[in-house]
């Protein structure tokens, strides 16, 4: 064969090569998300990733492109998970702030806190003075849930329901000026929202 035409042979191979790759590298991919409720406090997420070739310009048959399993918190919107539907014991406190049996106690303090009015005047009740400040220090901040594991161990040590709890007894005026006392049961295992009585 000439040199040419083994250098024209090169040529289209190659250009071939390179459309091929082209071709190859259009692809979308999609993750898919399930949910399976796990306990009163998270769920188990199921995460399937498949890979779509695109071909003028539209997607072929997917191939997997690989599983991924973990677990999360709930996220309780009115007593129920957004995601996987877990149904949670609800209570409701003297404003109409509606929490989850299970939710972490940073979530459940923080929306007690902010639901209430500017002039309650929120104090922990007891003999819990530093554990008090530390607690609305974190309140008052971005901490993270496990932050107020120390805290929260500070406070009275019952037991509700069967369940070993920390409880934070509050006080604060309503909307009207009305002194109100609640209790707020934190399981000692993780600091979860046992009961609110």
């Amino acid at each position: 064969m000439s040199k040419n035409i083994i250098r024209t042979l090169c040529a289209a191979l190659a250009l071939a090569m390179v459309l091929c790759a082209a071709a190859l590298a259009e692809s979308e991919t999609k993750t898919y998300k399930t949910y399976e409720p796990l306990d009163a406090r998270q769920h188990t997420v199921y995460e399937e990733t498949w890979i779509y070739p695109i071909v003028n310009g539209v997607p072929g048959s997917g191939k997997p492109g690989g599983d991924n399993v973990y677990e999360e918190p709930h996220s309780f919107v009115n007593g129920a998970c957004v995601q996987c539907g877990y149904t949670a014991v609800t209570f409701t406190n003297a404003m109409g702030v509606v929490l989850a049996q299970g939710m972490p106690a940073a979530d459940a303090l923080r929306q007690v806190m902010e639901a209430m009015p500017k002039d309650a005047n929120p104090a922990f009740v007891g003999d819990v003075a530093n554990a008090a400040n530390d607690l609305l220090a974190l309140l008052s901040s971005a901490a993270e849930a496990d932050m107020f594991t120390t805290p929260l161990s500070q406070f009275p040590a019952e037991t509700v329901d069967g369940t070993p709890c920390n409880v934070v007894t509050l006080a604060y005026n309503d909307d009207e000026g009305n002194p109100i006392t609640e209790n707020y049961a934190f399981s000692t295992a993780d600091t979860t929202l046992v009961k609110l009585y």
